[in-house]
């Protein structure tokens, strides 16, 4: 059940990718190398509300029991995953990242 939601949730950004309500994701290029420090701590402040706010959403599962997909790694490891999605994936987008890592962790 959780793996639908989640792939709804991927075909649903793919089909609304300039849709206002992801607002601030930064694309792998800004990941990587943003602009300034300021900008480096706004793109890793987005990453977190937006994976809160996505583990929130999806953290029923099928027997409406809490599920927390993140309660076991730290924002550190969170950030160095991302690293490593944008450096192999240097035209996507964090948004499509936080789907990636959140499919990885439901098959944990």
């Amino acid at each position: 059940m959780k793996t639908k939601l989640i792939a709804l949730f991927l075909c649903l950004l793919c089909l609304s990718a300039s849709a206002e309500w992801v607002r601030g994701d930064p694309d792998c290029a800004m990941w990587m190398k943003p602009e300034s420090n300021a900008r480096e701590l706004e793109n890793k402040a987005w990453l977190i509300g937006f994976l809160s706010g996505a583990n929130m959403a999806f953290s029923l599962d099928a027997d409406r029991k809490p599920f927390n997909y993140f309660g076991d790694i730290t924002t550190g490891q969170i950030y160095l995953w991302m690293d490593n999605y944008c450096r192999a994936n240097p035209l996507s987008s964090a948004v499509y990242g936080v789907g990636e890592l959140m499919l990885e962790r439901n098959n944990k």
